[in-house]
């Protein structure tokens, strides 16, 4: 009789077999619903992490600036501003490339994520007159952006359909998807 007791108290602890699926189903449905979050939460890093890049590459542009009498470099080829020399000296990469951002994976043009504001070669930064509103470098698939060759094709909005900029006053921003100005006069390219 003891023995009859035993067997069916094992067999009144054990799951069936609906009881797991259940329970399967359940957990499923949990991660199904975790996994947007984690998506959000990892594109939220990479802009993070994108926006971080541009504020080390606006403290080596002002390393720079001190250096060569406020005068921002050229950006032509092969003396483009990332070329050996230039900037590079100014940055340190013992943490990692700050020359990608993490959410670029369509970079097949250029080594690099960032493009540099072409109307400010050879200008003095303290000629700006609107130093937040001119950018820096934007996110972008070629070497430099100019307001007369259509910015807007080359630009890369890869964070939430928006773009990470450097202004020269040193901030870094995040913008939402936008038209570049065409117009070259325009404070958002610095003259």
């Amino acid at each position: 009789m003891k023995n009859h007791q035993r067997k069916s108290f094992f067999f009144k602890a054990a799951f069936t077999l609906l009881e797991l699926l259940v329970v399967i189903a359940i957990i499923a449905i949990l991660a199904s619903m975790l996994m947007p979050a984690l998506q959000d939460a990892k594109a939220r890093t990479s802009k993070i992490a994108c926006l971080g890049n541009l504020r080390q590459f606006g403290y080596a542009f002002n390393c720079y600036l001190n250096d060569y009498e406020n005068t921002f470099p050229r950006s032509i080829w092969p003396d483009a501003w990332y070329s050996p020399g230039v900037i590079p000296p100014y940055i340190d990469e013992k943490y990692g490339s700050v020359w990608k951002c993490p959410a670029d994976n369509d970079s097949t043009i250029t080594l690099i994520s960032y493009s540099y504001n072409e109307a400010l070669m050879y200008t003095k930064m303290n000629e700006k007159k609107t130093p937040a509103q001119t950018f820096l470098l934007g996110e972008g698939e070629i070497v430099c952006f100019n307001p007369l060759v259509t910015p807007d094709v080359f630009a890369r909005f890869r964070h939430s359909s928006g773009m990470n900029l450097l202004y020269i006053d040193g901030h870094v921003e995040w913008k939402k998807f936008f038209i570049f100005p065409t117009i070259y006069k325009d404070p958002f390219w610095g003259k």
